[in-house]
Order: C-alpha cells, then structure tokens, then sequence
C-alpha cells in the first residue's frame, strides 16, 4: 500500500501532543486536500499563538482509490465509534494514545470540531 505521512513532529525532549489527528483518503479526493489544508492551518494558528510545539500532531495517509474499500473497512473496524456507513474519503480519527482513539468523520465534521483555541 502507497502511503504518504506527514507528521509535526518535535524534539525527543518535546512534551507530548496533546491532541493527534488522522486523515486518511485518497490522492483524488478534493476534501481529503481540504481536511489536511484545515489541519495545517490549525496547526500554523496554534503555533502563531504562542502554543508550544508539538501541541497539534497530524498524520496523513494516502491511499491509492483502488484500495480504499478495503482500507476503509479495516479503518471501520478498528477506530471506536466509526459508522458502518462511512465509506467516503476522508476518514478522520483523532487520538495520541492508541487506545484513546475516536472517529471524528468526514471533512465537515473534522472542521466543525477541530476548531483554534482561544
């Protein structure tokens, strides 16, 4: 499988993220490229502010369209909370800690929920 990762990623002696995001989708996908242009921009806004680095951390992962079935099947399958009828590109999952994971949804649901801090 193709994949493609992107991770904000601070020193070993940087504090650990508080909050993880995981978008994954499919290269064509136009609101797979807005989820992870909403998530950069999080990211830049949370930085401008002051908030120390590693903060936010964002994982992206691309795969390619003919095997996104099945990738969404093992995603439904392994993120609590995820509906059996997301089958659409992206899917979104927040969660540092493997255990803590949550399905946020799709783009819209993403950027209703990640919002800036204040």
């Amino acid at each position: 499988m193709l994949a493609w990762i992107r991770s904000n990623i601070g020193s070993p002696e940087s504090p650990s993220p508080t909050t993880c995001y995981f978008i994954e989708g499919f290269q064509e996908c136009a609101y797979f490229h807005a989820a992870v242009n909403h998530a950069e921009q999080l990211e830049q806004y949370e930085q401008a502010r002051g908030a120390p680095l590693n903060t936010i951390r964002v994982h992206t992962q691309v795969t390619p369209r003919d095997e996104w079935g099945s990738r969404v099947d093992q995603l439904r399958k392994s993120i609590p909370g995820a509906t059996a009828d997301h089958t659409t590109s992206p899917f979104i999952y927040e969660g540092c800690d493997a255990n803590m994971r949550q399905f946020i949804g799709g783009y819209m649901a993403f950027k209703k929920r990640a919002r800036p801090s204040r």
